[in-house]
């Protein structure tokens, strides 16, 4: 999330220098691009989770609408970032951006830190209220998981307020010429990267002991599934080192890393949070890989059938009716005439192993 600070701070000469130097440097399009593709993985995530839910014929669950409100305002997060990029000109250099793009700047800032704080607790608690879905025979399980839906909803209402009413008054956040208080937003938002740095460790932590107390099957690959929530932390202590490099003299280009860091770490928690549910898909998905590999497989075997002039042989023109003929001819012992012995001497046909 962007830091709230005001974007119109007096630019030194050793930094309009610089910027001027480096009017060349474009990173919107590259930027764009990443953020398209993770559009398509969470709304895919969600259109998943939901067919697997149909699939089974199965209702959906107070987890499951969670889940999709914090996953289409995360979509929508992201969208406001893809115009931060090609309207406002996130990922140029400050002194490179058109007039217009400096007044639209802020108010998209304003727009999309708004969306963020809110859309991320959400799939938070989508994750928790799944965990009282599966392991829902452990009570004291439970009622840990809801105080971590308490301690994680409460946080996310409290940043979100505070994206909305951090400046006194309100316009003054992306309008420069209304005179405004605002708060300290640099150490605010590294206490709330802390904070979110925390609850998924937290998150990704609960569930470990739950898992090996209650036998459940395929242990393995519920455990690698939360255990991918650890890239989620992992980009969160990113994104806190990323907010040390923002510069109010070029907040367009400066925040470029952590615009990278932030809707990928949202998008990995949309993937974590729907990725048990898909079962369903996974099991579909392997009987009709096996079922490919069957006909292959029974292909090839047929093609070593095939005769030298080209002809086609009974087992491969009918595979199954040849087998039950050959075990019929071979349960019995054929007797024939062999031209070159007399008429007494008989041929005997072995019994086929």
């Amino acid at each position: 999330m962007t830091p709230l600070p005001s974007i119109s701070a007096l630019v030194s000469r050793q930094d309009a220098a610089y910027q001027m130097a480096h009017l060349d440097e474009d990173y919107t399009r590259n930027l764009g691009g990443f953020l398209i593709v993770l559009v398509f993985l969470s709304f895919a995530s969600m259109c998943m989770r939901v067919a697997c839910r149909r699939y089974k014929r199965d209702p959906l669950g107070r987890d499951d609408w969670v889940y999709i409100i914090g996953t289409i305002l995360s979509i929508c997060s992201f969208i406001v970032l893809l115009l931060y990029a090609f309207d406002a000109g996130l990922g140029k250099h400050w002194l490179a951006l058109t007039p217009d793009q400096k007044i639209l700047f802020p108010k998209l800032n304003y727009a999309y830190n708004i969306l963020n704080v809110s859309a991320y607790p959400l799939v938070k608690i989508s994750i928790l209220l799944l965990y009282i879905r599966i392991f829902y025979v452990l009570p004291d399980f439970c009622r840990s998981v809801w105080i971590g839906i308490a301690v994680v909803g409460g946080g996310g209402l409290a940043n979100t307020l505070v994206a909305i009413f951090a400046c006194h008054p309100v316009q003054g956040f992306y309008d420069t010429s209304v005179p405004a208080q605002c708060i300290d937003s640099i150490s605010f938002y590294y206490w709330t990267g802390a904070f979110n740095c925390a609850t998924d460790i937290f998150i990704l932590v609960m569930p470990v002991a739950a898992i090996w107390k209650r036998d459940i099957s395929h242990k393995a690959a519920v455990m690698t599934l939360f255990l991918l929530g650890g890239l989620t932390c992992i980009i969160s202590v990113l994104r806190i080192i990323y907010y040390f490099k923002y510069d109010d003299a070029d907040p367009s280009y400066s925040f470029l890393d952590s615009a990278y860091a932030t809707p990928s770490e949202v998008c990995l928690a949309t993937i974590v949070a729907s990725a048990p549910a898909w079962g369903p898909l996974w099991h579909l998905t392997s009987r009709r890989l096996r079922r490919i590999y069957d006909s292959f497989a029974t292909r090839t075997m047929n093609g070593r059938d095939v005769n030298q002039t080209g002809e086609r042989t009974g087992s491969e023109l009918n595979p199954i009716a040849f087998r039950r003929e050959t075990e019929k001819s071979a349960s019995t012992v054929a007797v024939g005439d062999h031209p070159s012995r007399n008429s007494t001497q008989r041929e005997v046909i072995m019994e086929i192993p």
